[in-house]
């Protein structure tokens, strides 16, 4: 199994790449109902998307009026190729380790994290990279701020994460079902913990 939680795994994986897209996960049409739910006005928010990778996410928010969208991957060779790709927009594109992000206290109204924590968890010393990221996450996330994870694991087994000591995350679950299109309230459930 690749060790996902290694720069150079990415760093060669985008490489090879090069012009393509990869969405993990889920794209932005899934998650904009969740997200519409949340009522941001999305031209006044500040928005960060960590572990950007090669992902059309970023883009699609920017077409439906997220107009304040940084995007940061560890992968320099990615962040490039994103932009030359995107360079019309007023997206910005930084080369950042999500456990070492270079941006003030309460910078974001909303950080969206699709996958990177699963990354992670899949590297050497997984338990602490993933703490140290989280600190990260709080510490530039503003009071009353959204950091939403789409993750390919179990919530029991990504939940324990945000619920240390000194962390303050008040969690709501969301469960999207299989498929691709999300028309009617009762294909998400919500979880409140």
């Amino acid at each position: 199994m690749p060790n996902y939680g290694d720069c150079k795994y990415w760093e060669e994986r985008y490489e090879k790449q090069k012009g393509s897209t990869f969405d993990w996960l889920e794209n932005y049409e899934t998650l904009k109902p969740i997200m519409d739910e949340l009522n941001f006005d999305k031209k006044s928010i500040k928005s960060l998307m960590v572990g950007c990778g090669n992902a059309e996410m970023s883009y699609d928010m920017y077409i439906d009026g997220y107009t304040s969208l940084t995007n940061i991957d560890i992968s320099e060779v990615v962040i490039e190729q994103m932009k030359d790709k995107y360079n019309e927009t007023t997206m910005k594109w930084d080369v950042m380790d999500v456990r070492d992000i270079k941006y003030p206290d309460n910078e974001f109204d909303l950080i969206v994290d699709k996958s990177t924590i699963d990354a992670i968890l899949c590297g050497e010393s997984s338990f602490v990279n993933v703490a140290i990221m989280l600190n990260e996450i709080q510490r530039v996330l503003k009071v009353h701020g959204y950091y939403m994870i789409i993750s390919y694991g179990q919530p029991e087994n990504r939940i324990f994460h945000l619920e240390r000591e000194h962390l303050g995350f008040d969690i709501s679950l969301y469960s999207i079902k299989k498929g691709y299109s999300i028309k009617e309230d009762d294909d998400i459930e919500k979880v409140s913990l």
